[in-house]
């Protein structure tokens, strides 16, 4: 699902490093896929615009900082608690 080239460079990118998840624990993949759509899905919303003297990697990059923290930092449903 997560192997074209472009990931994983964003994952070395971020030091990330990889672990593996087995496919018949479901509540395990439910919480990784929930957060997988809300990270899409405002993503989806976003319209890139590039300024002169700005790049469209660096607005990417920008865009994705800014849904990583989004992430990060909203409290989860189950927990009551942020991840991060």
């Amino acid at each position: 699902e997560f192997n074209r080239n472009e990931f994983q460079e964003l994952l070395q990118s971020y030091r990330i490093k990889k672990q593996s998840m087995t496919v018949k624990n479901p509540r395990a993949n439910a919480a990784h896929k929930r957060v997988h759509l809300v990270m899409a899905e405002m993503l989806h919303t976003q319209t890139i615009k590039v300024y002169d003297g700005v790049t469209i990697e660096e607005e990417i990059r920008r865009l994705l900082q800014s849904v990583a923290f989004a992430i990060r930092t909203a409290n989860s449903l189950v927990t009551k608690y942020a991840p991060a």
